[in-house]
């Protein structure tokens, strides 16, 4: 992405992280199974947005040894 692009307005992008996140954990037992799994839901708080840009972007993903 093209660094700084776009300047935008930080409203809409508040709004999305304001909205509950969900997480999964896992913790496991002594031989490494799940001995207990989560589903978490939080919420953002406390943000300050100090910038907002937009521009264009493309992604790649590669296979990975792992």
């Amino acid at each position: 992405m093209g660094f700084k692009h776009r300047e935008t307005d930080p409203a809409p992008l508040l709004k999305a992280l304001s909205r509950p996140n969900f997480m999964i954990k896992i913790i496991p037992h002594v031989d490494c199974t799940p001995r207990i799994c989560e589903l978490v839901r939080y919420y953002m708080e406390d943000v300050a947005v100090k910038g907002c840009w937009a521009g264009p972007a493309a992604i790649q993903l590669f296979d990975h040894a792992l």
